[in-house]
């Protein structure tokens, strides 16, 4: 989907573009092939261990990318400096959305383009028998009660115009979980979440994940999950 919402970013050869909370750095070597060998992606993450992962993955590639360990609320950048920020399912796991969403629009030139993309958690839905319906529905929402922000893909259209953007909008995209590993991070968020609870016997979430194992194993597996970009353009 990334491919998708780059050209939100209206990224140009030469443009110098953030990638807030870069992870392993994938999203920054795609979006170096957009600002070509003049440009340039600084990919940041508050986790060093990320960060050194990132650095060495394109320590051997001619690609105009650094990366450093910075948070998305205090971005270590002078006013107006980049052309454009991209921030991927971080917003769901900060204590102040709010604040990232006025750091990065902070470090954007005027004039210059701010795309954030989040899940709203409340629609993640995976396929399974009527004996495990109630259990899946049941994980769904404590993943609601365990990600901070969990619904925050729906509200971001009502924050970057918070934020003072302008020509604010939004896409929405079904995202397939297609394999049992696409859908794992949610389902072992879920299952630990609900056994510690004791809201959730180990025995049924074990079940539970068997279940989609076997799913997977005949080609029966799927899930799906809403994903929300939104967009705006700093005044």
């Amino acid at each position: 989907m990334r491919r998708v919402w780059f050209p939100l970013l209206c990224l140009r050869p030469g443009a110098f573009v953030v990638d807030g909370g870069c992870g392993l750095g994938e999203t920054a070597v795609e979006m170096a092939d957009l600002v070509g060998p003049s440009g340039h992606v600084l990919g940041i993450d508050a986790s060093a261990e990320m960060v050194d992962r990132a650095t060495k993955s394109v320590r051997n590639l001619a690609l105009p990318i650094e990366f450093r360990v910075s948070d998305v609320l205090q971005i270590d950048l002078d006013d107006d400096a980049a052309d454009a920020v991209y921030c991927e399912r971080v917003m769901q796991w900060l204590p102040d959305p709010d604040g990232a969403l006025k750091e990065m629009t902070r470090v954007l030139r005027p004039g210059g383009r701010l795309v954030v993309v989040d899940t709203d958690h409340s629609s993640n839905a995976f396929a399974v028998g009527e004996d495990a319906e109630a259990s899946a529905l049941s994980l769904r929402d404590y993943v609601l009660d365990v990600v901070p922000h969990p619904r925050i893909g729906s509200q971001l259209h009502r924050l970057l115009r918070r934020a003072g953007l302008d020509d604010v909008a939004f896409d929405v995209a079904a995202v397939p979980l297609s394999t049992f590993m696409l859908g794992w991070p949610f389902l072992q968020t879920a299952v630990t979440a609900a056994v510690a609870r004791g809201d959730l016997s180990a025995d049924r979430g074990e079940a539970l994940v068997t279940s989609l194992q076997e799913d997977e194993a005949t080609g029966h597996f799927f899930g799906y999950s809403l994903l929300i970009a939104a967009s705006g353009t700093k005044r």
